[in-house]
């Protein structure tokens, strides 16, 4: 009696705990749910954020006034001089190198290299120490000379060398496939290619009555708008960074698509979109606030989209050369 009574009293007091203990675990389980959902969410959403907002990202801007200001580098002479041991020995070697030291002789990429040529086979390591630095800013500043000077006088050559050596849009994989210019006649046309449907996510998210999420497909009018934001937001990127890097007051853009031909039965790369967009009105745009595809009504485009069958083949305003600068 004493026994039953005992363990009696004992399952009176464990099944309230038991009760708060699984009630405690189903807290924890809905808590963790709720993480998981929260994070394939936010997962999904930043993932789709970032393949529609590319122009967000900004580069930092030349001024290539400026640039063709700067003024040539001096190469401090007088202290190079100070050696008498230095001084009388190239006065043997080479009487011309010493001139040019003093200032006598004319500073050009000649003379310069010259100077370190005889500097080089004299061993003078002290006098190379000095020279060096001198002699990398001049490489330097004569590089910038061509380009500054080349670029505000509209020369093709310069002009698709500077886009080909300072552009940094071919690494964004984001972007596109592939993107090549073209430049004629001082006017700047980059073509790019973009990445099929599959750039953009064909499912969402549900919540089923157990609070948990599922994928569904998505609607093809969501994806079709999301891969229009795309190819927007792409086009307005390479714009933006076109006008950062060049003095041009305006740029074409056209973007390559792969669409269905029913002519052929098969995939075709047809030009989609093509723009004509101007430095002025990019420069009034606050990126990260602007929408792509309704800044596109700012600039002379050509595009045709449908709800339900997407982007189709445009004339582009300027002409697609057969082949391109990479």
């Amino acid at each position: 009696m004493v026994w039953s009574d005992t363990v009696g009293s004992m399952g009176d007091a464990y099944r309230p705990a038991a009760r708060e203990a699984e009630r405690h675990e189903k807290d924890l389980q809905k808590v963790a749910l709720e993480r998981s959902n929260a994070r394939d969410i936010e997962e999904l959403e930043t993932y789709i954020n970032q393949v529609t907002s590319l122009h967000h990202e900004t580069v930092d801007v030349w001024d290539w006034v400026e640039v063709a200001k700067r003024p040539k580098p001096k190469a401090d002479a007088e202290e190079w001089m100070k050696s008498d041991a230095i001084r009388q020995q190239l006065t043997r070697h080479d009487g011309r190198f010493v001139q040019w030291l003093q200032g006598k002789g004319h500073e050009t990429r000649a003379a310069l290299d010259r100077a370190m040529e005889i500097a080089r086979t004299l061993n003078q390591t002290q006098l190379l120490a000095r020279l060096e630095p001198y002699h990398a800013d001049f490489v330097r500043w004569e590089t910038e000379q061509i380009a500054a000077h080349g670029l505000l006088n509209g020369d093709d050559t310069i002009i698709l060398s500077v886009i080909r050596q300072q552009q940094t849009l071919s690494r964004i994989h984001k972007l596109g496939r592939e993107l090549g210019f073209s430049v004629q006649n001082g006017d700047v046309h980059a073509v790019l290619t973009l990445h099929d449907l599959s750039i953009v996510p064909d499912f969402q998210f549900k919540y089923l009555p157990s609070g948990k999420l599922t994928e569904v497909k998505m609607p093809r009018e969501k994806m079709l708008k999301l891969y229009r934001a795309y190819v927007a937001s792409a086009a307005l990127k390479v714009a933006s960074d076109l006008f950062a890097l060049l003095p041009h007051k305006e740029v074409f853009v056209s973007c390559i698509g792969s669409m269905f031909d029913p002519a052929t039965e098969r995939e075709e790369k047809w030009p989609v979109l093509s723009v004509k967009y101007g430095r002025e009105r990019v420069k009034l745009l606050d990126m990260e606030k602007t929408d792509p595809v309704a800044a596109l009504k700012l600039f002379e485009h050509a595009e045709t989209f449908h709800p339900v069958n997407g982007m189709a083949r445009v004339i582009p305003i300027l002409d697609i050369p057969a082949r391109l600068a990479i």
